[in-house]
């Protein structure tokens, strides 16, 4: 048996930084399930994006915003679209003082096209959480 399809393959703010802050995939089903969010510690449901490699997604607000203006709401049509997931060092916002996090964006690429990834710099210490634990995180149940 090859244990490697048994780890977690999620694409939170520390792994994207270990993949060098981007990742590209092809969306190969988008589901719902429950997970746990970090803030509240309650379970609640999320939609999760699952790629063909088998690296998921918990979309943030902004993500699920952007990849409804593009794709449509129904997640059914977004299988066999392109993304790439980077990190993008952004202000907390209006009260921020200043201050910033690493947060999880989307790219759109063109399904027939493969494109050179870029080389993002995430060596910031700084990462930001965004609040939902990944959904095969067993440490809480």
């Amino acid at each position: 048996m090859d244990m490697r399809r048994h780890l977690r393959r999620s694409l939170n703010v520390p792994d994207l930084q270990g993949l060098g802050g981007c990742y590209e995939g092809r969306i190969a089903d988008v589901t719902e399930q429950e997970v746990r969010n970090r803030f509240t510690t309650k379970k609640e449901k999320q939609p999760v994006i699952v790629f063909e490699d088998g690296y998921h997604i918990i979309p943030n607000f902004g993500m699920r915003r952007a990849l409804v203006e593009r794709f449509g709401s129904e997640t059914e049509l977004w299988r066999g679209e392109r993304l790439r997931i980077v990190l993008r060092n952004l202000p907390r916002g209006k009260d921020s003082q200043g201050s910033s996090s690493w947060t999880r964006c989307v790219e759109f690429l063109d399904a027939d096209v493969d494109e050179p990834l870029p080389n993002w710099d995430v060596s910031d210490d700084r990462a930001g959480d965004d609040g939902e634990d990944d959904p095969g995180d067993d440490a809480d149940r």
